[in-house]
């Protein structure tokens, strides 16, 4: 079935009743992909062609679980899964929609060593509300910030979970029942300082790969969302994390030390970058 098809079907409200799947080419693997009328549809156009190619070289240097701190469509997902079949997942789903999707789209492509969480990475465990943004083609998107609109104007506000990645897996990783984690993706939509504000004993102790997608942050947006990326920026200095912007925008990749503040990044293609401890910079400087 074609895109226009299925494009069709969703407007005429069908997917709600007839939930279908397509078959996509992610990471060089052919994959089947879940649709409903609010999810998988991102997952028909590879919007991050480039992250295999960061993964095939970074993972083998960060072994240990991969954490994604809001999970949505399984993009990041299918990137790992094409990269190293047998890597644990650990992916923090607190949207019902994006729950139910995720499980499918495991179970559709028989993965293995992926645990779905229901719940969002914060500073804390306790409740907080999502708010949750629904846009004309595209599968809903979420975040805890409530200045954050992304252009969508039909939103609701959900009750959530919320727990600190200290809380969720430190324990684990002190008893022996899981490694510590190798790389987590924060993909927090302008909670990103909140996510590392929970994770600081998983920073000291294992030191792993951060793989930040920022939102963009344009000149005429609210001042409280550079304040919150800059709030993220002074946590990784903190730690003593330096950050690498992955360049695709030309051949080959490579990573391109950023020196000070980020600031505005108005460019989408611009805003994804790795965050390394100094004492590893060097060595994933080298991978690329």
């Amino acid at each position: 079935m074609n895109d226009r098809t299925l494009q069709l079907l969703r407007r005429t409200q069908l997917l709600r009743l007839l939930p279908l799947s397509a078959k996509r080419t992610i990471g060089g693997r052919n994959w089947h992909v879940p649709l409903t009328h609010h999810t998988g549809w991102s997952l028909l156009h590879d919007d991050m062609p480039y992250m295999s190619e960061v993964l095939r070289r970074a993972l083998p240097l960060f072994p240990g679980p991969v954490v994604e701190s809001l999970a949505s469509s399984g993009h990041f997902l299918l990137h790992v899964k094409a990269v190293d079949a047998d890597r644990h997942v650990m992916l923090f789903a607190p949207q019902p929609a994006c729950l139910t999707h995720l499980r499918r789209l495991a179970g559709m492509n028989r993965m293995a060593h992926v645990h779905i969480v229901d719940a969002m990475l914060a500073e804390a465990s306790g409740s907080s509300p999502l708010h949750v943004f629904t846009g004309p083609g595209c599968d809903d998107t979420a975040t805890l910030e409530p200045s954050w609109k992304f252009g969508f104007p039909a939103y609701r506000a959900v009750p959530v979970r919320t727990v600190s990645l200290d809380n969720h897996v430190m324990d684990q990783v002190t008893h022996g029942r899981m490694p510590a984690p190798g790389l987590v993706r924060i993909h927090a939509r302008g909670a990103e300082s909140r996510v590392l504000a929970g994770m600081s004993g998983v920073l000291r102790a294992s030191r792993p790969l951060l793989c930040i997608q920022w939102p963009p942050v344009f000149r005429w947006e609210p001042p409280e969302h550079l304040h919150g990326q800059e709030a993220a920026e002074q946590l990784l200095h903190a730690h003593d994390y330096v950050l690498l912007q992955i360049r695709y925008d030309h051949l080959p990749l490579s990573l391109e030390p950023i020196n000070g503040p980020i600031g505005l990044q108005p460019d989408h293609g611009q805003c994804t970058h790795l965050a390394v401890h100094r004492s590893r910079a060097a060595e994933i400087m080298s991978a690329f």
